[in-house]
């Protein structure tokens, strides 16, 4: 049973894995495409016109229809979309990428791990929310914290010490 599990895991890491160099991939062609256009401003151009064609060959077959209205300049209309496709693209190689990394980091995180993490960040702000209302505990403390703001203001350090600190100001 215990090799049927970490086959299964074996599998779904390489899967993630498999997901990121697909999502690398495809960011790889879509970024070069919109490099090659900025690079390549004829090539561009043509795309847009050929967008520009095709946006007009739909308005003519629906031109039976009486609310259409042409546009002025169609090459806006067809940069818009062009730009929108790639803008759409990026996005969606990302997310490719982001997805396979979640289930690489979920299949490979150590349990015992991660839930010492988790304690050591909850104790942690515990521990600051305890002792910020509270303030120091002893008079000793209280009179050396008092002796601190005051130094400190009197340097114009706006600095606020906190408990436990034992810098000199």
């Amino acid at each position: 049973m215990e090799f049927l599990n970490s086959l299964v895991k074996l599998l779904a890491v390489l899967a993630g894995i498999l997901l990121i160099l697909v999502g690398v991939r495809y960011a790889m062609l879509t970024f070069d495409a919109i490099y090659q256009g900025i690079q390549q401003p004829a090539t561009a151009m043509r795309v847009f016109d050929e967008w520009a064609q095709f946006i007009v060959r739909e308005m003519d077959d629906m031109a039976h229809n009486d609310t259409l209205r042409r546009v002025e300049n169609i090459r806006i209309v067809a940069a818009l979309i062009v730009g929108v496709a790639g803008f759409l693209l990026a996005w969606i190689s990302i997310q490719i990428i982001v997805a396979g990394g979640k289930i690489v980091a979920l299949i490979t995180s150590d349990e015992r791990t991660t839930r010492k993490i988790l304690h050591e960040i909850v104790s942690q702000r515990r521990q600051e929310a305890t002792i910020a209302p509270t303030g120091p505990q002893s008079a000793e403390e209280r009179a050396r914290l008092r002796e601190i703001r005051r130094k400190a203001k009197a340097n114009d350090n706006r600095a606020e010490p906190r408990f436990g600190d034992t810098r000199d100001v």
